[in-house]
């Protein structure tokens, strides 16, 4: 609900059956000149305070929904490109980087985890710590390679590996929220 709170700070005191179609427009003017929000942004804001007013007819709190006569916010075009050669294999100059720094970093760890083990003051190991970055480094690395996008990569699981034909199959994505769910395409 962070969106309702950029509204809450205009007209959060306002009750709610003196808000007018001109105030919304003012607070979503409001709201982008101090956020700098895109149209999407602005939309989403929208469309959630459209449904708020919308909820209070049902309870009878309001008659009308201001929103509805205050014009939507317009989406932003998506403006997405796919990298140039150039810039691909400079990201994997860079992902080739990473990679050997997050295995030199797990290396320096484990001998002074060998070395706390030979004078007997090492600690039970509950966890390996370090892993998580060679494991986004890698799905940086299926990503660049394959195309997919982040969702799909990080959904993906050993089921949808298939080593001897060097493939993997994208059928499943997850979401901001952890939800799992069918891929766009």
């Amino acid at each position: 609900m962070r969106w309702l709170g950029h509204v809450t700070r205009h007209i959060g005191d306002v009750p709610l059956k003196d808000i007018t179609p001109q105030m919304v427009e003012a607070t979503y003017a409001a709201i982008r000149e101090e956020r700098g929000l895109s149209g999407t942004s602005m939309n989403h804001i929208h469309q959630l305070l459209k449904s708020v007013f919308q909820k209070a007819i049902d309870y009878d709190y309001i008659y009308k929904n201001p929103c509805a006569h205050v014009v939507a916010p317009r989406r932003d075009d998506p403006k997405r490109g796919s990298l140039t050669i150039e810039e691909g294999a400079r990201l994997m100059g860079e992902v080739d980087k990473a990679e050997v720094e997050a295995y030199a970093q797990i290396d320096e760890k484990e001998a002074r985890r060998a070395y706390r083990e030979e004078h007997g003051i090492a600690r039970e190991r509950k966890a390996f710590r370090g892993l998580h970055h060679i494991g986004n480094i890698t799905a940086v690395r299926i990503g660049l390679a394959t195309g997919m996008r982040r969702g799909e990569v990080f959904a993906l699981s050993w089921e949808n590996v298939d080593l001897e034909r060097r493939t993997l199959r994208v059928c499943q994505s997850i979401t901001y929220e952890r939800q799992i769910k069918t891929p766009k395409t």
